[in-house]
């Protein structure tokens, strides 16, 4: 049976979806506007914010289907939602997001002018700070758990890790052997999207297991 999701809920999966789909439409934009010039990395940007807005948009598919999702796996988010834990983990990931696209922004406008080296590899490191901020956010928010809820979240991250080094390792391969021509600089872009989808779906199974 269906269950009504709270409003909190509603709004957060609103919210996400609502960034995901500005990801996805900026995105989509800046192809079409550097479209003719494939190999610039301002394109390869573009389809990489496209890339995250899916991943976000995957999040809010995702929340809206737990309500459709079997008791025990409801009963398990829904308990670890009510911690105070995560609640705290929700607003830094909102700051860390909002950071994020600002320094994006900033990132994509510096890689169109001539900087000096020194200023271009801050404007290019500058993103990841939010990132690693929301990292130890999750740390945290893990150590705020209890045992049971402490050890799904480190089974998922670690079946993620480990989908996540399986698929790296078959396009290191595929590329070796000539067989696809991949952007490194894309390509490295793409894992953390990655590592996020695979924890998702870990998940689910890690919960299924100890329901």
């Amino acid at each position: 049976m269906a269950q009504v999701q709270t409003p909190n809920q509603v709004r957060n999966r609103n919210a996400i979806a609502t960034v995901g789909t500005v990801c996805v439409v900026g995105g989509l934009a800046g192809m079409f506007a550097f479209g003719s010039n494939l190999g610039s990395f301002y394109t390869l940007l573009s389809a990489t914010l496209v890339m995250a807005g899916i991943a976000f948009i995957i999040a809010a598919s995702f929340m809206w289907l737990s309500k459709l999702m079997p008791d025990w796996y409801r009963e398990s988010t829904e308990d670890q939602a009510r911690t105070p834990a995560y609640k705290n983990y929700m607003k830094t990931m909102w700051k860390c997001m909002a950071i994020y696209v600002v320094l994006l922004s900033a990132f994509s406008a510096a890689v169109q002018t001539q900087l000096h080296p020194a200023v271009q590899a801050i404007a290019s490191i500058a993103p990841v700070l939010p990132l690693a901020w929301l990292m130890a956010a999750h740390v945290r928010f893990v150590r705020g758990l209890d045992e049971l809820q402490r050890k799904i979240e480190m089974e998922s991250v670690a079946i993620s890790a480990l989908i996540t080094s399986l698929i790296c390792m078959m396009f290191g391969f595929l590329v070796a052997g000539n067989v696809l021509h991949v952007n490194a600089g894309l390509a490295l872009l793409l894992v953390f999207p990655v590592l996020c989808v695979t924890y998702g779906i870990g998940k689910i199974f890690v919960i299924r297991h100890y329901s």
